[in-house]
């Protein structure tokens, strides 16, 4: 059985990785779009602090982009990414994309608070190839008078993932009637407590309008995977789907959870055949009504080489799964057969 141990290559620190400024480049525009340079960025190399004012209203995402150098990454690896922020003033809806040219992870509502430092972290980033390592934070809500504080961006680079399921959800979408984006549904993830917290705040009529995703191990054609989560609800919410993974599904519950208002819910599925794929998990709650609150925690996937023990049910004896030659054998009483339960010689 593996649980991805952490094997650390490098840490990539910008003190040490780069030049004395690794803040390359910035644009900011106002409410109409058009170009502003009254708004800057300085930076002050002994205490590696970027500062942001803003000086003229925005309004949009991409309205105030600041993009830092950061490492190039490799598709063989995976990314640890820390970096801290402090505003004078609350500034919501921030995004951070790494990386520019090739995107790895982006996440496009980050909140602060005035005068507290944030500490956004994203693990287990699975490296692309042909990407640039350019990082872009955008303000594009903050307004003028808004004074930001960048720092303390870390890159580790890493030969697996640390755990077997970034418990933070990378992403989540919710949708209306007509299947235009709604934004007052949401979701948030306590670090202390790690659970995921989805919101609803307007009736659902149907899959895939209140989706949520975790990045798992990418998996191989040649492993076995155990997955596990829970869920709990204050209102019951029928229909829910997951899928895993979402481009090569392993496991595919269509609309075919429900949840009990304030049981907690366990689900467990053991003994996955891999398939090579982008190891996403994929939540569904598109029949949830407005007012629901459901808490998702204890995510893991778990690879192994094989399973043995497995009870027949219908022979009424143990039998053993193997891959031989990228193929799924079942061994019984030492007879080999294929998935279909046909004898192979």
């Amino acid at each position: 059985m593996k649980k991805f141990t952490l094997s650390v290559l490098a840490t990539l620190v910008a003190s040490s990785m780069f030049a004395a400024n690794p803040f390359i480049e910035t644009w900011f525009a106002n409410t109409g779009w058009a170009q502003e340079t009254e708004s800057n960025l300085t930076y002050d190399e002994e205490t590696q602090v970027a500062t942001l004012a803003i000086a003229v209203d925005k309004n949009a995402q991409w309205q105030a982009q600041v993009k830092y150098q950061g490492p190039v990454a490799k598709a063989d690896k995976f990314y640890d990414l820390t970096i801290k922020m402090k505003a004078n003033h609350a500034v919501n809806g921030i995004t951070v994309k790494y990386q520019d040219n090739a995107e790895m992870t982006i996440k496009s509502d980050i909140s602060l608070s005035a005068g507290e430092e944030l500490v956004y972290q994203v693990k287990d980033v699975e490296g692309v190839d042909g990407g640039n390592g350019i990082m872009v934070f955008d303000f594009g809500y903050s307004k003028a008078g808004d004074t930001i504080l960048i720092y303390g961006i870390e890159f580790k680079e890493k030969e697996e993932r640390t755990e077997p399921v970034d418990p933070n959800p990378y992403e989540a979408w919710f949708g209306d009637a007509n299947w235009s984006p709604e934004t007052d549904s949401k979701l948030e993830y306590d670090e202390a407590t790690q659970k995921a917290t989805v919101t609803i705040a307007h009736d659902k009529d149907g899959q895939w309008k209140a989706q949520v995703k975790y990045k798992g191990p990418k998996c191989k054609a040649d492993k076995f995977y155990d997955l596990s989560l829970k869920m709990k609800a204050n209102k019951a919410v029928p229909g829910i789907t997951l899928k895993y993974q979402d481009n090569a599904q392993m496991v595919y519950e269509d609309q075919a959870i429900a949840l009990q208002e304030n049981v907690e819910f366990a689900y467990s599925k053991t003994d996955m055949q891999g398939m090579t794929g982008n190891g996403i998990l994929v939540l569904d709650f598109g029949h949830a009504t407005a007012g629901t609150v459901i808490e998702i925690y204890e995510v893991l996937i778990v690879e192994k080489d094989n399973v043995e023990g497995i009870e027949d049910v219908k022979a009424g004896v143990k039998a053993q799964k193997v891959i031989e030659n990228g193929q799924l054998i079942i061994l019984k009483n030492g007879i080999r057969y294929n998935v279909a339960g046909q004898e192979v010689h």
